[in-house]
């Protein structure tokens, strides 16, 4: 069995004003989670030595953004919390799937991302 982390940028409504909405899934296989799981709270401990990893997301927009509990936080930490985490994910075995739709570009304008029924 895998299990799959899915996450979100942008918003899938076209009354948003984000040009793009991004879905991505990274899949793992049941017998590597608890690796990977060390390896993240590995990172987090690094950055976060006070905190329990349990208590806390990496969220890239708000380390990029400087927001939240990354603001005390130099560009060159948070950068190199960025690379440990792609670092980490190029040396699991995983499957990283993606989707961008570019709203701008739909054909039927007056739908959303997202259908409602």
């Amino acid at each position: 069995m895998y299990l799959t982390y899915i996450d979100e940028s942008g918003k899938p409504d076209m009354t948003d004003p984000e040009d793009e909405f991004v879905l991505a899934a990274l899949s793992i296989n049941e017998r590597e989670w608890r690796r990977v799981d060390k390896i993240v709270a590995g990172i987090k401990r690094k950055y976060f030595p006070d905190l329990d990893p349990e208590s806390f997301e990496f969220h890239t927009m708000d380390i990029i953004s400087h927001r939240g509990m990354f603001k005390g936080l130099s560009i060159g930490t948070r950068y190199s919390m960025i690379e440990d985490m792609l670092n980490a994910a190029s040396e699991i075995n995983c499957h990283i799937t993606s989707v961008v739709i570019r709203k701008n570009e739909l054909k039927n304008p007056t739908l959303d991302v997202v259908c409602s029924p």
